[in-house]
């Protein structure tokens, strides 16, 4: 019997291969031209956007690696805009059944054709979204544009969505965001950003910049359990 404990250099030794693989290979640079939110139009801005996509692949290959998960073979990008993340995880996945759910057609229907994704038209009411279920879930730039109600919707949503031991990775604007308003440039104007404070202040696990959904309930990046998802 291999004990978990066992299984942790072989876990390193299998993403570090496919991380060797990556970089072999490389990953499909290919822009949409037609999106207007596609800003890489030289050089220093195509490296970003590539820098970008990347650095989110890492976020989730070390969610996977800290939560002892096998490799995915079921992939949710959501939203996936114009593959941003998507090309990426084609890349170092290249066996995944890997998903591009946004609520625009034209970048489902982009990352379809360019990076071999399932194209998966979202609704605006999420409670209303059935897509089957899902081994990793990667859900960047989207929880911090959105109110409450549709926050706790976009939660609902990717509970449901993760297999029993799947894992979900969302981004928040996180702890680093103070810093920002206070020293740097204003998020949003000072008192609706003192009000989200303090509540980040009482309710700081709920805002940390990685959180991971386990199939088992809601996790933080520490592994502090938030709620539990009904059986």
């Amino acid at each position: 019997m291999i004990f978990p404990v066992d299984r942790f250099p072989y876990r390193l030794d299998t993403y570090a291969a496919l991380w060797r693989d990556y970089l072999d290979r490389g990953f499909n640079k290919t822009m949409d031209l037609s999106d207007k939110e596609n800003v890489a139009q030289d050089a220093e801005r195509e490296g970003h956007y590539a820098m970008i996509g990347a650095d989110a692949l890492r976020l989730c290959i070390q969610g996977l690696i800290n939560a002892d998960k096998d490799i995915p073979d079921r992939i949710l990008d959501f939203p996936c805009g114009s593959g941003r993340v998507t090309r990426h995880f084609r890349a170092f996945f290249p066996q995944a059944k890997i998903a591009a759910c946004d609520l625009y057609e034209n970048h489902v229907d982009f990352c379809a054709s360019q990076f071999d994704a399932q194209p998966i038209l979202s609704k605006e009411n999420l409670d209303e979204l059935e897509i089957g279920t899902w081994d990793l879930i990667f859900c960047g730039s989207l929880l911090t544009h959105l109110p409450v109600e549709l926050f706790q919707a976009v939660i609902r949503f990717m509970a449901r969505s993760l297999s029993d031991t799947g894992i979900a990775v969302i981004t928040t604007e996180g702890r680093h965001s103070i810093h920002i308003q206070k020293n740097k440039w204003k998020l949003i104007d000072d008192h609706l950003f003192d009000e989200a404070e303090r509540d980040f202040r009482s309710n700081g696990p709920l805002c940390i910049m990685r959180t991971q959904i386990h199939g088992s309930g809601l996790m933080s990046s520490g592994m502090r359990p938030l709620a539990s998802r009904s059986r």
